[in-house]
């Protein structure tokens, strides 16, 4: 075994999107095995409290990392601004109860001020569900900017029909419901179909998110002959005569709109029939997230002290156990490695997969994650990207993470 630092002890500091440290995990190792031991901040030792309530109200409402990613003056100004939007909300409906009483639409015995409540109560269910829908999915919009401008449209086509229904449903608490529904639909639509103009020039993205990065990535490497060395054998021949290298338009035709969240699917140009799935990775993960997701807590049962140690060079740390791979990024992780790191996940997962050797689960994983990394050094990697970047590929553009992911620092 490797020799570890600190006397077998390794401190991973976790951070959040603006480097706020949001627990420490300490390591300590003793013979085979080993344990982690959690240190949260202070103000995150409560469960269930007003303090943890007001942190979860600033997570949703407030800029990520706040207050440490905002100026001095962000908040007096989002309070004035509030303040002035209420105004001009409040005085935009008076003028439309205004309109709706001089017009008189509807049922001539209708108070006006019922339909008053009623655009009140559509308007508030449509503000809180932009707000809940926008924390919820924001950082995955624009990766998969092409699912979501489809289901901008199956929200908007949703409310029409709301709204045509509307007048068939009784009068009352079920017309309310259903008008509110079409409301919250259509907030929806607004959220999910602001980047119209990402989803139009996606048609050709070029950046690599996840299926993207499965379908090139199994093509490439299926390219490569060096493959028999991790005694997998090639589709095709090599990528010097350009044919392991799909271009954006390629991939553009055999993306498909709705993939599961996180799958490692081996989409070869060169596979028969449909592409295998080979299990599901989490990157970006928090480390007490990647002990779960890979059966370990409390006594570690992924071997962190030598990951830490066959890693120690790189801006990852990648594990895999019963089909699940996670990913530890580090403080400073650059798009190319966090790309290195998902093609990774994908070549252990398929050397993984074709092992049927019997043996202890953790230790076969263990050796494939290192005959992985040595095989995909940085100068073959850096090959492979300058290949995609001739090809259109934008190996710069950070686009595996659809959610706001955690960092690590090693010590």
């Amino acid at each position: 075994m490797p020799t570890k630092p600190s006397s077998n002890r390794i401190t991973f500091t976790e951070v959040d999107e603006v480097n706020h440290p949001t627990a420490t995990y300490i390591y300590s190792a003793d013979g085979q095995n080993g344990r982690v031991d959690i240190v949260l901040p202070p103000h995150n030792s409560q469960t269930w409290s007003l303090r943890a309530l007001k942190t979860l109200l600033i997570e949703v409402f407030l800029p990520a990392g706040y207050p440490h990613s905002v100026t001095d003056d962000y908040t007096a100004y989002q309070i004035f601004d509030s303040l002035q939007a209420f105004s001009s909300s409040i005085a935009g409906l008076l003028s439309s109860r205004a309109v709706l009483q001089g017009v008189g639409v509807g049922n001539p015995n209708a108070s006006p001020t019922s339909a008053l409540l009623l655009h009140i109560l559509q308007d508030t269910s449509g503000r809180l569900a932009t707000i809940l829908f926008a924390h919820r999915v924001g950082t995955a919009l624009q990766p998969e900017c092409k699912s979501y401008r489809l289901a901008a449209d199956l929200f908007n086509d949703l409310a029409m029909i709301l709204d045509c229904l509307s007048p068939a449903a009784p009068a009352g608490a079920p017309r309310v419901a259903v008008l509110s529904a079409a409301g919250v639909l259509r907030a929806l639509c607004g959220v999910a179909g602001a980047l119209n103009y990402a989803a139009v020039r996606a048609v050709q993205m070029t950046s690599l998110n996840r299926q993207r990065a499965n379908i090139v990535f199994a093509t490439l490497l299926d390219a490569d002959p060096a493959l028999r060395a991790l005694a997998l054998a090639p589709q095709v021949s090599g990528p010097a005569d350009g044919r392991g290298v799909l271009s954006p338009a390629q991939v553009a035709a055999r993306e498909a709109i709705f993939e599961r969240d996180g799958v490692l699917r081996w989409s070869s140009a060169a596979a028969a029939g449909p592409a295998p799935v080979l299990g599901v990775c989490r990157i970006g993960v928090s480390v007490g997230e990647f002990l779960r997701w890979l059966g370990g807590a409390g006594r570690a049962g992924v071997p962190l002290g030598r990951l830490q140690e066959a890693f120690r060079a790189e801006a990852y740390i990648l594990f895999l156990a019963g089909g699940n791979a996670a990913i530890l990024l580090k403080r400073g992780c650059t798009p190319r490695a966090q790309l290195k790191a998902w093609m990774h996940a994908l070549l252990a997962a398929r050397v993984l997969g074709d092992m049927h050797e019997a043996g202890d689960e953790t230790e076969r994983a263990f050796g494939v994650v290192e005959s992985t990394l040595r095989f995909l050094d940085q100068t073959r990697v850096d090959g492979y990207l300058d290949a995609l970047t001739r090809a259109g590929w934008d190996v710069d553009l950070a686009a595996l993470e659809t959610r706001p992911g955690r960092r690590i620092i090693c010590e």
